[in-house]
């Protein structure tokens, strides 16, 4: 019979070596568990792995739509909220001037009624979710709607300006007690209406981009989720406002 000895050192590297390679399954099965998920699937399913591997980025991109819809709706439901606040605040500038041309003489309560219906349209246009403006189209990061009840805004300064360049005086001079209401109809169409709805709109009033945001929502489809300040209904809004104040 042969003996064949063995060394302490041999038996020392199998042992460490069995440590290392179970501490190494610990840390597959523990991943396994807590992603459900196979750790080594090219091992574990051999010619079937590049069919996980598929899935995997299928699902994955599938989880980042789900994430997009989520932020999307999100944001639409507060645009939402916001247009309800809008239209009611045209509700109750409606009612002024109803009020106004059903005999209330007093002019110092129609100018209140449109200085309210421009700061809370400004202060709804200039809202915003998680730190994005939800009516400046693709410019999420700049406010939309400047403020016309602040003296030094652009806004302000361009109204005062077209004004005076029709009428030939300022709004608080005793001059403009005398204009007719032929007068102020043809400032209306032929200077206002085209500057809020044309390139002055732009030019002194909104910050926010005409292109709206565009999410997918699916692998094939798209959707605009955003508003912007430039729709037509916010100019003739902030027009009808600015003009009574």
């Amino acid at each position: 019979m042969k003996i064949t000895f063995v060394s302490t050192s041999a038996i020392s590297r199998t042992l460490r070596y069995q440590m290392m390679r179970m501490q190494a399954e610990l840390v597959d099965r523990q991943s396994e568990v807590t992603t459900g998920r196979l750790a080594d699937p090219g091992v574990a399913l051999g010619a079937r792995a590049g069919f996980s591997f598929s899935m995997t980025r299928e699902i994955s991109r599938l989880q980042g739509l789900i994430d997009a819809n989520s932020l999307a709706a999100n944001r639409l439901s507060a645009t939402q909220d916001s247009l309800d606040q809008l239209s009611g605040i045209t509700q109750e500038l409606l009612s002024t001037l109803t009020a106004g041309v059903s005999g209330v003489s007093d002019t110092d309560i129609v100018r209140a009624g449109a200085k309210r219906a421009l700061e809370s349209m400004t202060s709804v246009l200039n809202s915003n979710l998680n730190g994005e403006y939800l009516f400046a189209g693709i410019n999420t990061d700049v406010k939309p709607l400047n403020d016309f009840t602040d003296p030094s805004s652009p806004n302000k300064a361009q109204f005062d300006a077209l004004f005076l360049g029709h009428f030939g005086f300022t709004q608080s001079d005793p001059a403009a007690s005398s204009i007719t209401g032929a007068q102020i109809e043809d400032f209306l169409d032929t200077v206002v209406g085209p500057s809020f709805l044309g390139a002055g709109w732009q030019a002194a009033w909104s910050n926010a981009s005409d292109q709206k945001i565009t999410s997918r929502i699916a692998p094939n489809e798209t959707a605009e989720t955003s508003a912007t300040a430039n729709d037509e209904g916010m100019r003739k809004l902030a027009m009808a406002s600015a003009a009574l104040t």
